[in-house]
C-alpha cells in the first residue's frame, strides 16, 4: 500500500493547485502553515491563512487556499491513503485524537508545537514507511497534547457556505440568499469573488460535485438518484458539469473509486 501520494516540504510560491479548487478522493491532507497570510476554504467553510496553524482536510472535501502574496506563504503538506491512516490510528489509540482533528479542521499552534512539527514533517521526504508512521503519530501527540484549541470563529462568508451545503440538493438562487442574509446581490457576488477568487455559482456547482462524489462511493444509489440527490435539475446537465471539473464521467469516476466488497 503507497501510504504517501504527494508530499512538500517549505514549499513556497505558486503551484498548480494554489488558488484551484479540488479534492482527493482517497487521502487526508495534513496542511502546516508556516508563514502566510490569506484565506483557506474547507469543506464549505472559510478560514484565515495565518501562520502556526494545521489543517486536517478528509478525502473528498473541497478545498483550496488564496493567499494574499504567494512568495511569502510558506507551507508544508502530506497526503496520506485514508485507509493506512485510519489502520495506523486505530492499532495506536490515535482513533479519537484524528477524528476531533478532522472534525475541527483546523488547529492553531503554539511557536514551539509549531517548530515541532516542521521537524517532523521533515521525516515524510523518506522512502521508509516506518518514518512516515513516526512522524504522523509524534505530530498528533504533540498537537492532541495541546489544553486549548483555538478553534477560528466563522464569518458571514463562511455563514452563506453553511447555508449552501446544508441545501445543495434544493433550488439555491442568488436572490434567496441575498434576502435570507440581508445583503445584495453586488456585495454578495463581489465579496465573495474577492475573498475565494471564485464565483459563488462556480462555488455551488463544485459543492455539489464533492457531495454527488461521495454518495457514489459511499451509497449504491443510482447516478440518476444521486443527481437529483446534488441539486442538479437533470442528468445531462450533471454529467457535463461533473466531467468538466472530474475530467471523467460519473460512470467512470465510480468504476474507478467505489470500493470492492
Amino acid at each position: 500500500m503507497e501510504t504517501i501520494s504527494y508530499q512538500k516540504f517549505h514549499d513556497t510560491g505558486t503551484d498548480i493547485l494554489l488558488k484551484k479548487k479540488h479534492t482527493h478522493n482517497r487521502n487526508v491532507e495534513i496542511l502546516h502553515i508556516i508563514k502566510g497570510k490569506g484565506q483557506i476554504i474547507v469543506g464549505g467553510k472559510l478560514y484565515p491563512l495565518t501562520d502556526n496553524t494545521i489543517f486536517f482536510i478528509p478525502p473528498m472535501s473541497f478545498h483550496f487556499s488564496v493567499p494574499e502574496n504567494c512568495d511569502e506563504y510558506i507551507r508544508s503538506v502530506v497526503n496520506i491513503n485514508e485507509e493506512y491512516l485510519t489502520n495506523l490510528c486505530n492499532i495506536t489509540g490515535f482513533t479519537k485524537i484524528l477524528e476531533k482533528l478532522i472534525k475541527s479542521v483546523c488547529v492553531v499552534l503554539d511557536k514551539t508545537t509549531s517548530e515541532y512539527t516542521d521537524i517532523e514533517f521533515a521525516r515524510f521526504s523518506s522512502k521508509k514507511q516506518s518514518e512516515h508512521s513516526m512522524a504522523i503519530l509524534n505530530i498528533l501527540s504533540r498537537i492532541s497534547s495541546i489544553e486549548k484549541r483555538q478553534h477560528i470563529p466563522e464569518n458571514h462568508l463562511s455563514a452563506i457556505m453553511e447555508y449552501i451545503n446544508k441545501n445543495l440538493s434544493e433550488k439555491i438562487t442568488l436572490d434567496h440568499i441575498c434576502e435570507k442574509h440581508h445583503i445584495s446581490k453586488y456585495y454578495l457576488c463581489h465579496t465573495f469573488k474577492e475573498t475565494t477568487n471564485m464565483s459563488i455559482m462556480n462555488y455551488i456547482l463544485n459543492q455539489r460535485i464533492a457531495l454527488a462524489k461521495n454518495l457514489m462511493i459511499h451509497s449504491d444509489k443510482s447516478i440518476s438518484e444521486i443527481a437529483v440527490e446534488s441539486g442538479f435539475s437533470t442528468f445531462s446537465y450533471f454529467s457535463r458539469i461533473f466531467k468538466t471539473i472530474e475530467k471523467i464521467s460519473p460512470r467512470e469516476f465510480r468504476k474507478k473509486y467505489t470500493h470492492k466488497k
